[in-house]
């Protein structure tokens, strides 16, 4: 593989353009514009193989049946034998800790991956050390001899499952160029879901020790897969062309606004630009006299305008707080709308065997959320679309809420869970790709990822209080299946104002 930094290709503004005092390529783009970035990012990254695309999903695969397994079945069958009088509460109570622990660690994850050093790169280390201590936590669950030692148990594994998860999505957007996240979005969306089911399917035909067992053989097996032969190799190749990490913990407001660079930023292959022995591999940040930079003399040096390097700053986490919210409802919208399926099957529809009934709908919504994820992600790479698909998803999944809303029968909750599948693969398919391109900055992006995951797991520990109150205040499941629907909606008002992607 070449290594594409040997070129001089900068991000600069030229000397013509600097001459002229206009901060404008002759396109007509400015410099730091995401269309004048993601053509950079085209030429220094090669596209990644199948086969590497092939892996890294598998990895994700393995993440997914990691917390699939336990917490739809297994700890809710541990429950009914430790607490059966208050095993409702029980789960809730786990699931809640959980979760909170989850959340609160995703706010430092990317903060340390973004600053580690080492041979392994700066995900991967993250992602071993996460996976070892889940699949250590799995496999002394089923022993677990009280409530207590069974809460802690959860909470270190959705502690180290926040260093895998987060990682994991970050190595995406740090391999591979533009023109793959949809492919990339598409393939992390149908290892999703079939990381669901297949937890699932361990959780329910294997005992409680045996399963556990089991999904912790496959998360570390699927996981420290990715340490070995050309997909680190990719990895590490990758990162010697992003910017170095920080040397520092830096949370200044100023820092975390940095994004797109207003300074001139340029691809040196001089060593000796730093210190470091990677320097001529590496995308390097200097400061030079600019038209972003009015001198000390001029008047709007000493007065705020539209160009500072504030407003620029400010606009260039526009995107990124625009796709943080529409992201959020949308998850909210689906998880509020699934939390009660169970008994809205039994006491809603009446229906005979409503745990069958979720296991066929369950299926359904794979199968349809897997067959339109992967194709439509690369359709929206030949597209070079993003927001269409956002917005035609989560319409789709307002209607199929509605429907669900208004069913009197089994057969059209099956056409909805169609509807839902379909759409929830489109949305899946493009969710990271838009998220990738709206990256503000290269050396904060496993830190900017982690704090978007937020929007998965505040929805999620969210939704069950969404749910009951939409059920008791709203008039029934008509009402709650009626929220989720407006829900979803607002979802797509939200990433019309994005700029960083069609």
């Amino acid at each position: 593989m070449t290594n594409p930094t040997r070129k001089s290709a900068t991000l600069s503004p030229t000397s013509d353009t600097q001459s002229s005092g206009s901060d404008t390529q002759s396109s007509g783009q400015p410099v730091n514009s995401p269309q004048i970035l993601a053509e950079n990012l085209e030429i220094q990254r090669p596209k990644v193989t199948k086969g590497w695309i092939s892996r890294y999903g598998l990895a994700y695969f393995g993440s997914c049946v990691g917390w699939a397994g336990p917490s739809q079945l297994l700890l809710g069958n541990q429950l009914m034998l430790m607490r059966p009088d208050d095993k409702e509460t029980a789960l809730s109570l786990i699931m809640m800790l959980g979760g909170a622990a989850m959340v609160v660690t995703s706010l430092v994850t990317g903060l340390l991956s973004d600053r580690t050093r080492s041979k392994w790169g700066r995900r991967m280390p993250w992602v071993l050390a996460g996976s070892t201590l889940c699949s250590l936590c799995l496999v002394y669950a089923p022993t677990a001899p009280n409530f207590l030692l069974l809460v802690i148990m959860w909470g270190v594994f959705q502690v180290s499952m926040a260093f895998v998860t987060n990682n994991l999505l970050t190595i995406g957007p740090d391999v591979a160029p533009p023109s793959q996240y949809g492919t990339i979005s598409g393939v992390l969306g149908a290892s999703y879901t079939l990381g669901l089911v297949a937890g699932t399917v361990l959780a329910s035909s294997l005992n409680i020790k045996s399963a556990y067992w089991a999904i912790a053989f496959v998360l570390i097996v699927t996981t420290v897969q990715m340490r070995f032969g050309s997909a680190l190799r990719v990895i590490l190749h990758a990162e010697r062309q992003a910017f170095e990490p920080h040397d520092v913990f830096d949370l200044t407001p100023a820092e975390f606004r940095l994004s797109h660079p207003t300074e001139d930023t340029a691809l040196s292959a001089d060593p000796s630009t730093t210190g470091s022995p990677t320097a001529a591999h590496s995308l390097t940040v200097t400061h030079s006299p600019s038209v972003d930079s009015p001198s000390a003399d001029s008047p709007s040096a000493h007065s705020p305008s539209a160009d500072s390097p504030s407003s620029a700053d400010a606009r260039s986490y526009r995107d990124y707080w625009w796709i943080f919210g529409s992201r959020f409802v949308i998850h909210l919208g689906n998880f509020t709308a699934l939390f009660y399926l169970l008994f809205y099957l039994a006491d809603h529809l009446k229906v005979s065997d409503p745990n069958g009934g979720v296991m066929m709908l369950t299926i359904i919504f794979a199968g349809c959320t897997v067959a339109t994820s992967i194709i439509s992600g690369s359709l929206s790479d030949r597209m070079g679309k993003r927001k269409i698909f956002v917005i035609l998803s989560a319409s789709a999944i307002a209607v199929a809420t509605l429907l669900m809303a208004f069913a009197q029968n089994m057969i059209t909750v099956i056409i909805a869970a169609i509807i839902l599948g379909l759409a929830w693969g489109v949305f899946s398919s493009v969710d990271q790709a838009l998220i990738n391109e709206a990256l503000p900055s290269e050396k904060n992006r496993s830190r900017d990822i982690s704090i978007m995951t937020l929007t998965v797991g505040i929805s999620n520990m969210i939704a069950g209080g969404v749910a009951a109150l939409a059920l008791h205040h709203l008039g029934g499941y008509p009402g709650l299946y009626g929220l989720c629907a407006a829900v979803s909606l607002i979802g797509t008002l939200l990433v019309i104002p994005v700029r960083s992607s069609s």
